[in-house]
């Protein structure tokens, strides 16, 4: 069935792009991804099956679906509601659908009932904090949506402002509204971008989704597709209890690979119910391990402030040298190698005239950490390490906005302390920790005060190793947080 259905959408592609010219391929779900997704869905053990596709397209999905609930041989009998309204798909959908109605019955003697709705799913849409109402319910929802922002006063638009922030992407929409429509114990299978995993946007979404309908299984790619990246994920969600584990498939050239069950609490946390995507044995026990760390920045007597500084709006206090009582501005540019230069490299004003005292702030041992990272970087977490006695004859200095400060909340941080924090927040381990988990998607003050850290001692052992060394780069930074948190925990 689903062979009938890509081959018909073929000729579909074929005949379309030669009379108007477009890319019309890339809007359908391939045939490998429409496999992988029957394969993960669980068949539901009766004669009469509720079938619901939201973005049916020319069928494909569908075809998998039906595909897959013929040859499990329980249902009988199959409900299908599909919803597209691309006029131009919809005699391809129509064609393809009846004749997978006919192969269904010659072949399985499964009774296929089609229901083809030639409009916009999102013009009936509700959403999850509604689900009382008319509708029909379903057993199984497919969802392949299409992502970016809404068109103004589309469905979609309308349904965002009553459900989701504005400017949430298509493809979450589309999740919270076909959700909405499943029954008792019923199944979704979506194909999302991996954003939803812990876009901020998407938060509200997940929290009430997964109070509804938890995760459950999800499919992550570990390879390539084509060119770039793989930017999606396949994840199921099943009507009901929450799951003692999340089961986690990693496709691999060789094949898939299942994970040891990841429990639930370490798959989904956080209050905003963001999603783990480990994609190895390792990635669980590194943010399992990651995660006992009992303590936080405060702990250590420290916290975190922005950066002083908004260089745009003091341009005329900005100076090359000293005159006029100007002090040091220790800027993101000037975070090399785990230092922090000054002057900053390529910066021809590097001084300040602090106008109001809200511009300065005593010389004290600080770790410097950009707020907004640069593709350039490659990093979430950029740091450098500030210590006094590097500028012996300022009293004051001021930091740019760009910059988040972790600085001692009375006195002066302990230089071996700064040194040592600075190189294990840009090791490996928190960067992929950081990865993973999303903890820093924006790297802002209060997520860096929530990250967890091993105990002082250790952080005075890296920093005193580095100090000894007076080496801080990146290199000798991992090297030495890998040493020193080998006794913390297995990672490899």
């Amino acid at each position: 069935m689903l062979a009938l259905a890509i081959r018909h959408t073929n000729k579909l592609i074929r005949r379309t792009v030669a009379a108007e010219g477009i890319r019309l391929g890339r809007f359908f779900t391939t045939a490998a991804e429409a496999k992988e997704l029957a394969a993960g869905l669980p068949l539901p053990v009766k004669e009469e099956v509720r079938l619901l596709d939201v973005g049916a397209g020319t069928g494909i999905l569908t075809a998998a679906a039906v595909e897959a609930l013929c040859r499990d041989g329980h249902v009988r009998r199959i409900l299908l509601d599909a919803y597209e309204c691309d006029g131009r798909l919809l005699p391809t959908l129509a064609d393809i659908l009846e004749r997978v109605r006919r192969r269904a019955k010659h072949d399985y003697d499964v009774r296929l009932v089609v229901r083809i709705h030639g409009e916009d799913f999102m013009e009936s849409a509700r959403g999850l904090a509604e689900p009382s109402g008319d509708g029909e319910r379903y057993d199984i929802a497919l969802l392949s949506p299409p992502t970016g922002m809404p068109a103004e006063d589309s469905p979609a638009a309308r349904f965002c402002q009553r459900v989701l922030p504005r400017f949430t992407d298509l493809a979450f929409l589309f999740a919270e509204a076909t959700a909405a429509r499943l029954g008792e114990g019923g199944v979704m299978a979506a194909i999302l971008p991996l954003s939803f995993a812990d876009s901020v946007g998407a938060a509200p979404l997940r929290e009430r989704l997964f109070a509804r309908a938890p995760l459950f299984l999800l499919t992550l790619d570990a390879g390539r597709r084509g060119n770039r990246p793989d930017k999606t994920m396949l994840a199921y969600f099943r009507y009901g209890e929450e799951p003692g584990a999340l089961r986690v498939r990693v496709k691999r050239t060789e094949g898939f690979e299942e994970l040891p069950p990841i429990p639930y609490p370490v798959a989904v946390f956080s209050s905003e119910c963001k999603v783990l995507l480990a994609k190895s044995k390792e990635d669980v026990a590194l943010v399992r391990a990651m995660n006992s760390f009992p303590y936080r920045l405060s702990d250590f007597g420290l916290t975190v402030k922005t950066g002083l500084t908004i260089e745009s709006r003091y341009r005329d206090c900005l100076r090359s040298d000293r005159r006029d009582g100007a002090v040091p501005l220790l800027q993101p540019a000037g975070l090399v190698g785990g230092q922090v230069r000054f002057p900053t490299p390529g910066k021809p004003t590097p001084y300040l005239v602090p106008r109001i005292p809200s511009l300065r702030e005593p010389n004290r041992t600080m770790v410097l950490v950009k707020r907004a990272p640069t593709k350039k970087d490659g990093r979430h977490l950029v740091t450098g390490v500030y210590l006094s006695g590097q500028l012996p004859y300022d009293a004051a200095i001021s930091t740019d906005n760009k910059l988040n400060v972790i600085k001692a909340v009375e006195g002066e941080m302990e230089a071996a302390l700064a040194i040592g924090l600075s190189a294990l927040l840009s090791s490996h381990y928190y960067e992929r920790y950081c990865s993973l988990t999303g903890a820093l998607s924006h790297v802002n003050a209060a997520a860096l005060l929530s990250l967890p850290l091993p105990e002082r001692a250790i952080l005075l052992s890296i920093g005193q190793r580095l100090s000894a060394a007076r080496n801080y780069s990146l290199r000798a930074a991992d090297a030495v947080s890998r040493a020193a948190l080998s006794a913390c925990f297995l990672l490899e």
